[in-house]
């Protein structure tokens, strides 16, 4: 059967691989920032959505106005707290066991390993739906006092977030198409110089 440049990369093993490596590794940098008013604020990795360590503040000399002239008053450092969440969780446990499965030898390590990268990308999207939810649901208690109203806490996502789902959805998509390209090759086992020398009549004929 003749392959392609396109369909080589695809049955390379290490191709989904990769993928699933660079998913895995972005996880230790920054998936999400929280603002005051646009301000960054503190922000959490990927394990650290996924573990519910707590957030880092980034810049407290950064924040609005009106907070750092209400030193009289008492802050609520509840959005420094980190929160586990599970999506996250199984998104990191998915990348590993994708990771697993693509390393394997066997035609149906393909299938498994894709459907974790699917799994994976599928978590971390909820994740950004549940952190968003979070967020607006506890903005109106940053604060205490009248100036609550006047400060608005948004949730924004990095790069690496995005990249971390595209990683993942890359390596779903090479790993189904190594698994198809195999299960195609498999149709025919014997390779074209073994079917010519079946083909030869015997000796004495």
């Amino acid at each position: 059967m003749p392959t392609t440049a396109g369909s080589d990369v695809f049955r390379r093993r290490y191709s989904g691989s990769v993928a699933f490596l660079v998913g895995l590794l972005l996880f230790f940098l920054p998936f999400v920032v929280i603002k005051c008013n646009n301000t960054p604020y503190a922000e959490n990795t990927g394990l650290g959505l996924a573990f519910g360590t707590n957030y880092q503040v980034t810049a407290q000399k950064q924040l609005p106005d009106i907070l750092q002239n209400n030193k009289g008053k008492e802050v609520n450092k509840e959005e420094e707290k980190g929160k586990l969440y599970v999506m996250a969780l199984v998104a990191l446990l998915a990348g590993v066991a994708g990771l697993l499965f693509s390393l394997s030898k066997t035609r149906s390590s393909s299938s498994v390993s894709s459907l974790m990268g699917v799994l994976a990308a599928v978590c971390l999207i909820v994740v950004m739906f549940q952190i968003n939810s979070d967020v607006k649901r506890n903005s109106g208690g940053n604060v205490t006092g009248d100036i609550s109203n006047n400060i608005k806490v948004t949730a924004s996502y990095t790069v690496w977030y995005f990249i971390a789902i595209a990683s993942f959805l890359a390596a779903a998509f090479f790993s189904y198409k190594r698994g198809d390209l195999s299960a195609s090759a498999g149709t025919d086992p014997l390779p074209k110089a073994d079917r010519e020398e079946m083909a030869k009549p015997p000796d004495g004929w």
